[in-house]
């Protein structure tokens, strides 16, 4: 692979890692969400799980258990699709939003197609009045579009055959899924009240006080003071 030449670099990031990676941290940190005020979306979401027959029969006659058992799914495999639906959808976020939770609810069908339900928790920045933007956000719109697209194109089930690859032998009932569907519920939106911390900071000051502190040290030190005492005994 050869780097290009061109004098028009483009503004979109490149899909393969580069060859001379640069030994300094990004200018640009990642955007706090400690502290700072958002808004939470609580999305009552579900996919459709299409489960490969041929699988399902292996399992079977690998394991002798009822077919009926097969559509209950293992803790691997729900900690996989909460994965798997996490990934997706950050993959379709901004920097002012992220993914706090997947929570998969409940799951029902048959044994080739199942409904996996699970609640969607998105936290987004407010850059101002939460109010307002709750009001103006299009987060559950540009979501909904995303996932529907990452269905369409195949790219939300070749997320799950990887990760369920990667989870071994107790994800082998959804190695060859494919998911088939999405849909986006009801959505409760409310703000997030974070809680100050009560730990002191790791980084000293930027303006220290020139005052001493009313409070006595809890941690004195045991060296005597190289300043002279402006009280005395």
């Amino acid at each position: 692979i050869h780097p290009s030449s061109s004098s028009h670099p483009s503004s979109q990031p490149s899909s393969l890692p580069s060859s001379q990676p640069s030994g300094q941290p990004s200018s640009q940190p990642s955007r706090n969400f400690i502290d700072a005020p958002a808004n939470e979306y609580r999305i009552s979401s579900s996919i459709t799980l299409n489960l490969s027959s041929r699988r399902i029969l292996s399992l079977i006659e690998a394991s002798s258990i009822n077919s009926r058992k097969l559509s209950h799914f293992s803790d691997e495999i729900l900690a996989v699709l909460e994965e798997t639906i996490k990934e997706v959808v950050e993959s379709g976020l901004n920097d002012n939003q992220r993914v706090e939770e997947v929570l998969i609810t409940g799951h029902s069908g048959t044994d080739s197609s199942t409904t996996v339900e699970f609640e969607l928790v998105i936290q987004e920045l407010c850059d101002g009045s939460c109010a307002d933007r709750a009001d103006s956000t299009t987060l559950y719109n540009d979501i909904s579009s995303h996932l529907a697209s990452e269905v369409a194109n195949g790219d939300f089930t070749s997320t799950l055959n990887a990760n369920a690859e990667a989870c071994g032998t107790s994800c082998d009932q959804v190695k060859d899924g494919t998911v088939s569907g999405v849909t986006l519920g009801a959505v409760v939106v409310e703000p997030v009240t974070f809680m100050p911390s009560f730990q002191p900071s790791s980084q000293p000051s930027s303006h220290p006080s020139s005052e001493p502190s009313s409070q006595p040290s809890v941690m004195p030190s045991g060296q005597p003071s190289s300043q002279p005492s402006v009280m005395p005994s």
